[in-house]
C-alpha cells in the first residue's frame, strides 16, 4: 500500500487510477479534474508522483517531490510493473507510430494475441491487470523521461533528432529520455535499432541486452532489403523472403517494415508470414499520403511532420518540383537544418503559423520565393499557382506541430485535404 499523488486527470490519469486504487492510497490532482489543485497536495504523505504525460518538470509540485526525494514515475513505468504478458516498446523522433500499428497489425494476422496502446491513444494502464497476451507499447519522450526501471521483452528504436524542446529544453535531455526504453533491459530482453540513422546506432553502444540492427540496404544488418527480397540474417536464422510491395514502399516505411519483422522474430511469430501480412498494411492518414491532383500538379499530406526530421525525410521521397508548406506550432526546434537540405527542386515554400517569421528568416538563404501565409487555402493556392505550369507536388509537411491552428495534425490533414478539393475544384 502506497500514498499516490496523481498528476493530470486525462484519459492517462483515469485509466492510472482504475489500476491503482484497489491497493493503494490516491489522491487525484489537476487543475480542472481533480480531488485538488496540485498546490494543495501534501508532499510529506506522498510515496510516489505519478505524472501524465503532458505534466510539464517545470510545475512546482513536480519541482517539490524532487526536492523531497518523492519518486517521481509516469504511468508507462507504473503499467508495465503489473503486465503479466510480453511488452514490446517503440520510440523514436518518427517512425514509432507507425511501427507501432504495423506491428500490431502483423501480430494479429499471425495469429499472437496484442493489444496496441501506449502514446498511440489508449493508455498501457487500462490492460495492466488484465491477460491479453502482448501489449504494443508507443512511447513518447514524455512517458519515458520518468521510468526508472522500464524493461520491455523487446524494444524499437526508430530514429533520433531534437524534438519537443519546450519540454525537455535541451537536446540531451530529449535523447536520455529517449535511451530509458533499453536502459534496464536485461539478458533476456532483446533492442532492436535502425542503423540508417547515425545517431540511433551510436546510442545503441549503450544497451546491456542482445542487439539487433535493422537496415533498408546495408547487408551487415540483422535484417535489410536486397533488391525485391527481405533478409533475416541473424545468429542461427537466415531466411530471404519476395516481396515487391515491401521493397516498392517509401524507404522510411521500408525502414519501419524491417523493424517490425525483427520484432516478430524476436517473439517467435513466423517471418515469412509477417511479410505477407505487411503487404495487405493500410498505412496511416496525414503520412506521404496523396490526397489529390489537378493539371501537372499533386497534393500529399505530410501533416504528421511534426519536426524538421520528419520533413528532410518527406522530402527525399518526392521527385520533381516541389512547393513546400512550413510552420505550425513552436517547439523551440533548429531550422537552420531544413534550410542547409533544401535543393533546386523546392521552387515556392509557404509560411504560416505561429513559426513562420523564424522558418522565412532561415529558408530565404536557399530558397527565394517564400511566402508567408495568413492560413492553409493561401498556402496551397500560392503553391499551386507557381507549379501550375511546370508540374510538381504540392507538399504539406510542415515540421512544426499543429496546436497554434488546430486540435492536431490529423485536423490539419484533414483541412488541406478540403481545400485541394476546393483548389482542383475551381480548375475544373
Amino acid at each position: 500500500m502506497s500514498n499516490i499523488v496523481i498528476y493530470g486527470m486525462g484519459k492517462t490519469g483515469v485509466a492510472l487510477k482504475k489500476m491503482l486504487q484497489n491497493d493503494n492510497t490516491l489522491l487525484c490532482v489537476d487543475d480542472v479534474k481533480g480531488d485538488v489543485r496540485p498546490e494543495s497536495a501534501d508532499t510529506d504523505k506522498t510515496d510516489i508522483l505519478a505524472l501524465s504525460p503532458g505534466v510539464s518538470p517545470d510545475m512546482p509540485l513536480v519541482k517539490k517531490c524532487k526536492e523531497k526525494g518523492v519518486r517521481i514515475v509516469s504511468e508507462l513505468q507504473l503499467a508495465s510493473e503489473r503486465f503479466k504478458g510480453k511488452i514490446v516498446a517503440i520510440t523514436g523522433t518518427n517512425g514509432k507510430t507507425t511501427v507501432s500499428s504495423m506491428l500490431s497489425y502483423a501480430l494479429t494476422s499471425i495469429g499472437m494475441d496484442n493489444v496496441l496502446c501506449g502514446n498511440i491513444g489508449t493508455p498501457f494502464s487500462r490492460y495492466a491487470d488484465s491477460d491479453c497476451g502482448i501489449a504494443v507499447v508507443e512511447c513518447s519522450s514524455f512517458q519515458l523521461k520518468y521510468c526508472d526501471g522500464f524493461a520491455p521483452d523487446v524494444s524499437i528504436f526508430t530514429s533520433v533528432d531534437q524534438d519537443h524542446l519546450n519540454y525537455h529544453k535541451t537536446v540531451q535531455d530529449y535523447i536520455d529520455s529517449k535511451c530509458n526504453i533499453f536502459r534496464w533491459q536485461n539478458k533476456n530482453c532483446r533492442a532492436i535499432f535502425n542503423a540508417d540513422d547515425r545517431r540511433v546506432l551510436e546510442l545503441s553502444d549503450e544497451c546491456d541486452c542482445p542487439v539487433l540492427y535493422y537496415s533498408v540496404d546495408n547487408k551487415h544488418a540483422d535484417c535489410y532489403i536486397e533488391g525485391n527480397e527481405i533478409v533475416l540474417n541473424t545468429v542461427g536464422k537466415y531466411q530471404r523472403v519476395k516481396s515487391t510491395a515491401i521493397a516498392n514502399m517509401y524507404r522510411h516505411n521500408r525502414s519501419n517494415a524491417l523493424a517490425v519483422l525483427l520484432a516478430v522474430y524476436c517473439l517467435n511469430g513466423d517471418f515469412a508470414e509477417c511479410v505477407g501480412a505487411l503487404e495487405k498494411f493500410v498505412f496511416p492518414p496525414h503520412r506521404l499520403m496523396l490526397t489529390g491532383g489537378c493539371g501537372k500538379v499533386v497534393f500529399v499530406d505530410d501533416s504528421k511532420a511534426t519536426n524538421v526530421h520528419a520533413t528532410l525525410s518527406a522530402l527525399k521521397c518526392i521527385e520533381g518540383n516541389i512547393g513546400l508548406i512550413l510552420g505550425g506550432s513552436d517547439k523551440q526546434e533548429d531550422f537552420s537544418r531544413l534550410a542547409d537540405a533544401l535543393t533546386d527542386n523546392v521552387k515556392i515554400i509557404a509560411v504560416m503559423g505561429q513559426t513562420a517569421e523564424v522558418i522565412e528568416k532561415c529558408v530565404k538563404r536557399k530558397v527565394s520565393n517564400v511566402i508567408r501565409c495568413k492560413d492553409m487555402q493561401q498556402a496551397a493556392r500560392c503553391c499551386y499557382r507557381e507549379l501550375k505550369q511546370c508540374g510538381g507536388t504540392v507538399l504539406l509537411s510542415p515540421a512544426c506541430a499543429s496546436f497554434d491552428m488546430y486540435d492536431g495534425y490529423a485536423q490539419r490533414g484533414e483541412h488541406f485535404c478540403q481545400v485541394v478539393k476546393e483548389v482542383c475544384g475551381e480548375e475544373g
